[in-house]
């Protein structure tokens, strides 16, 4: 079966918080950035059957708005390996461990990974500004440089 790959960066976050990096949560505007590409995303389709999230906050945060916006609503899993420095290795392999490499997914996290993952997939770079979602499809069984960008969300103004 196919990959669909929906890549969402987190929308737009405070600068700082008192808990850190980790618990910077998102802005008003972020979140509303994030509703308008949510009911984009929901019209669009079928939903992703899977949502893979950072355990980061806003990231967190990003992916309750897009669950929110999806019928049926998709099961949300948080990984490590969506930190912003992780390895597009890692995420894979931690993908795999979840069966999560055929299908539809929903990955929500940060840069610089995300726009390391379209890169590896596609062989182009991907734009991916706070709540932006790229859509990715991969036919066959290569990975790396097997899949295209279907489209691209984002929110009005952005």
């Amino acid at each position: 079966m196919p990959l669909l790959i929906d890549v969402l960066r987190h929308g737009k976050a405070a600068p700082s918080s008192p808990a850190g990096d980790r618990g910077r949560p998102l802005t008003e505007e972020g979140r509303t950035a994030l509703r308008t590409v949510a009911d984009r995303l929901g019209a669009a389709g079928a939903p992703p059957s899977l949502v893979f999230t950072s355990k980061l906050l806003r990231a967190r945060q990003s992916a309750r708005i897009m669950l929110s916006a999806l019928r049926p609503q998709p099961v949300l899993h948080e990984l490590d390996s969506l930190e912003p420095e992780g390895s597009v290795e890692s995420l894979l392999f931690e993908l795999s461990a979840y069966d999560a490499l055929s299908g539809h997914i929903l990955l929500v996290g940060h840069m610089p990974l995300l726009g390391n993952l379209c890169a590896h997939l596609t062989d182009e770079k991907v734009e991916l500004s706070t709540a932006t979602l790229v859509r990715i499809a991969i036919a066959g069984d290569r990975m790396a440089g097997g899949g295209r960008v279907l489209f691209t969300l984002r929110p009005e103004g952005h």
